[in-house]
């Protein structure tokens, strides 16, 4: 339950600083990592579709994040560019 209410604040504040296209397609990599995780810690086996998917995920959540810095992006890196003038 901890962990469900920790990743639902950190979704919000990730919404804070990208649009909701890039913060939702981050949820493709939670079965990558879930698999890499497999292959390291328990020494499961990964196959060619494993492999592949591992792929696809990847050219999916870059496709989205590529391009032009949209409007909400621009605004979130003001922001930070804002803080930044604040250290000494």
């Amino acid at each position: 339950m901890v962990l469900s209410i920790g990743a639902y604040g950190l979704m919000f504040k990730l919404l804070e600083y990208r649009t909701a296209a890039r913060v939702s397609s981050l949820a493709y990599l939670s079965p990558p990592v879930t698999l890499g995780f497999g292959f390291l810690l328990f020494g499961d086996v990964l196959g060619i579709g494993d492999v592949l998917g591992l792929g696809i995920t990847a050219v999916g959540v870059a496709l989205v994040y590529r391009g032009d810095v949209n409007k909400a992006d621009r605004q979130a890196g003001n922001r930070f560019n804002n803080l930044r003038g604040m250290m000494p």
